[in-house]
């Protein structure tokens, strides 16, 4: 359930009915699979479509994972004028642990959605997302974060294509 306090038309709701499976095939290797339909209801009204999600968890080294994941399905958050957004998100992330205060991650993703119900038509986004980042373990309970993202969006609709570029320092303390 997704409901904003100032834009009440663009909340939504989805209901799921799925079946699956997670399997360990190793020690090293571990994934999920899960099927079924997703009921998606807004202001706009509802709407029933497949959904699945897979994903791969892989121990590299005993310092390096690796995951996949994968999702077909509804998209609420990218509506906009947009009654729906329905498509298929894929990607794979690493992250490495350098020494005992020092690990790094990268990870890349691509997302192709269709809106439908809007000003246009049948609205296509293609969407990819890079992702780069280094922690730095200062105490046992301090964190310190770097990170680099760039994203871009192609689409049959040329004003909502875009580059971004994202830079963030951060700190986590756990108590």
């Amino acid at each position: 359930m997704t409901d904003y306090t100032k834009s009440a038309f663009q909340n939504y709701h989805s209901h799921f009915a799925l079946v699956g499976v997670d399997h360990a095939w190793s020690e090293n290797m571990s994934g999920s699979v899960r099927v079924g339909a997703e009921l998606y209801e807004n202001t706009l009204g509802r709407q029933t479509k497949p959904y699945a999600e897979a994903a791969i968890n892989y121990a590299v080294a005993r310092q390096t994972q690796l995951r996949w994941f994968s999702m077909l399905g509804f998209n609420g958050a990218l509506l906009g004028s947009y009654s729906s957004s329905y498509g298929v998100n894929t990607g794979i992330q690493v992250n490495h642990q350098i020494s005992k205060r020092v690990s790094v991650n990268a990870g890349a993703s691509y997302a192709h959605s269709e809106l439908t119900g809007g000003p246009i038509a049948r609205q296509t986004q293609d969407s990819v997302f890079l992702n780069a980042g280094i922690g730095y373990q200062l105490m046992d309970n301090v964190n310190l974060n770097a990170n680099y993202s760039f994203s871009t969006q192609l689409s049959n609709n040329p004003l909502v294509e875009f580059n971004r570029n994202t830079v963030s320092l951060g700190a986590t303390a756990t108590f």
